[in-house]
Parts: structure tokens; sequence; C-alpha cells
């Protein structure tokens, strides 16, 4: 990988450079392999698919997993391996399908990476945040509070288009640490147990 990766950067800049704004820049990589000798280019596809691919199911059974782990787990607390591993396949192929889902709602992949990455700020971090600073005095249903009413709020003002022309992201970050002192206060004999 330390080879390949700024090998491929550098192709991808070449292609780029060869093939002007005829192209988008995801494709210069594409274009460049048509270019140089085939088994080179072919090497070089098969090299980023490999990567696409591993990282692609690395996320599903990143996901997958802690689902069978600690959601089914929780609520099926004698459950064996074998169910713990039926629930994790089955997870995979929702994820996977969810995932195709996604992909057909969103223009690009840098779209889901920015609300992907947004509901992160918004959704997660303040709670995440509020607990390291203050663990004494942020509540278990107020970090749930900020993270259900940030990502929620991300989602509606992304679907809305971004009303008035403000960042999701500044609207979302303060929603969300709003609801994380109101929800602490309301329910401050919650304490959250790192």
């Amino acid at each position: 990988m330390i080879i390949l990766l700024p090998t491929i950067a550098v192709l991808g800049y070449v292609g780029r450079l060869y093939f002007g704004t005829n192209i988008k820049a995801a494709q210069s990589m594409l274009a460049t392999a048509t270019i140089i000798p085939w088994y080179i280019g072919g090497l070089m596809m098969a090299a980023a698919v490999a990567f696409i691919i591993t990282t692609g199911d690395s996320y599903l059974l990143s996901g997958a997993t802690n689902l069978a782990t600690d959601v089914y787990n929780h609520f099926k607390k004698d459950a064996t391996d074998r169910e713990v591993l039926r629930a994790t396949q089955w997870s995979i192929v929702i994820f996977g399908a969810l995932a195709l889902g996604i992909l057909k709602f969103f223009p690009s992949i840098l779209a889901i990476q920015y609300w992907s990455y947004t509901i992160v700020g918004a959704g997660i971090t303040p709670a995440l945040i509020g607990c390291i600073v203050c663990p004494d005095k942020v509540s278990k249903w107020g970090g749930i509070l900020s993270m259900v009413g940030g990502t929620l709020l991300t989602i509606v003002w992304e679907m809305a288009g971004q009303p008035f022309g403000h960042a999701t992201i500044l609207v979302a970050f303060p929603v969300s640490v709003i609801l994380l002192v109101i929800g602490s206060i309301l329910f401050k004999n919650k304490k959250v147990t790192a």
C-alpha cells in the first residue's frame, strides 16, 4: 500500500493532465490504465478494486458484528455462538441491501460521506465530548436525546436542501448541544458510565 497508493495518486494526476477536462477527476485513473501497457493497467485496476472491496466488506462486517454482539446479545442474553453468527450473517445481507438503496438515493459517494460526517459531527460528537469533559453532569438520556436529535435534524435539514442557505452542521450541532444540556438537566439522576 505504501508503494501503490502514491502511485495511484500520481497516475490519476497524470491521467487528468493527459485527458484534460474531458473526464472527471475520478475517471482519470481508469483512463490512465488504458494508455499504459495492459498488464500494468490490469494490475492497477485489480489492486484498486481489491482496495474498494476490502473497505466495503470491512464496513459491512464491522456493522453487522456490532449489531449481532451488542444489540442481539442485549435482547437475547442466552444466545449461542451459532445464533450470534446467524444474526451477523443476516445483518450483513440487510446492511448490504440498505447500502445499495442508499447508493441509489445519493448522487455520489462524496455526498454520502458528507452526510455521514455531518451526522458524526452533529449527532455523536456533542454527546461524546460532553461525556469526556464533564462525565458527572451528562446523563445517559441527555446523550441519547442529543444523538437522536442531531442525527434527525441533519437528515431533515439535508433533505430540505439546507433551508436559508445555512450549512447543516451550523444548525444541527448547536441544537444537539442544547438537547444534550436540556436532556441532562431533566434526567440528571441517570449518569453515564464509561
